[in-house]
């Protein structure tokens, strides 16, 4: 499995494509965060494209890369379902590929061409559109913070609103990825607790404690099968 600098979480990147049979191509996803690997299957008259990263500029690169792969095949578009890194740029196809999804999923969201409305419902247009955009990755991709600084806003700002679980999990593994290791995240709670509480910042140090945890039995496990 080829290794990969620290990517941007949320960004696509048409780098590393791989041809694992004629006309089957795969974008990896770099084992980058809210990115899913992308996929070219080309037949003799059309091209079938399967996910779209999320948010439209992610969504232009892969059409534009699935253009050129094609050489003037039609293009169809599928997702394998309806999370937001894998079909919310699905708008972008619109006029260029044909949009491919099955009942189950149909039946599963927002269609994508009406995902804009729904959110605009809920937040008002200018927020959605805003919010829309930026999930193309702008924001994780600016020069002027580190991946350090964000994941540090970002698991301040989870924190501060009693975010737990997987979804708090998720951000802390890219901490870790991004030099913070469990002392500097349990001293960011420390800090965070006189300043949100320490009702919110327990909550989070659970999370901290159960994910270091799980660590150190799985490397435990692992060295019991190498010496066994």
């Amino acid at each position: 499995m080829p290794e990969y600098d620290q990517p941007e979480p949320g960004v696509v990147e048409i780098t590393g494509e791989q041809e694992i049979a004629p006309d089957l191509v795969v974008v990896p996803n770099r084992h980058a965060q809210l990115v899913p690997n992308i996929g070219v299957i080309g037949g003799a008259h059309s091209v079938l494209v399967v996910e779209t990263g999320m948010g439209p500029r992610n969504a232009e690169k892969v059409l534009k890369f699935a253009a050129d792969h094609a050489k003037g095949r039609r293009l169809y578009l599928t997702t394998t379902h309806f999370h937001p890194e894998h079909a919310f740029g699905a708008r972008v196809f619109a006029g260029q590929a044909t949009y491919l999804v099955n009942r189950a999923q149909a039946d599963d969201g927002v269609p994508e061409d009406q995902v804009a409305a729904a959110f605009a419902s809920r937040v008002g247009p200018v927020f959605a559109n805003e919010a829309i955009q930026a999930a193309g990755g702008a924001a994780w991709a600016d020069p002027a913070l580190s991946g350090r600084d964000r994941s540090i806003a970002v698991i301040t700002a989870l924190v501060a609103q009693g975010v737990t679980g997987d979804r708090l999990g998720a951000h802390l593994d890219l901490a870790r990825q991004q030099g913070l290791d469990d002392d500097a995240l349990t001293a960011l709670m420390v800090l965070l607790a006189g300043y949100l509480g320490y009702a919110h910042a327990s909550l989070a140090m659970e999370v901290i404690h159960a994910r270091a945890g799980a660590r150190l039995s799985a490397a435990a496990g692992g060295a019991q099968e190498t010496t066994g």
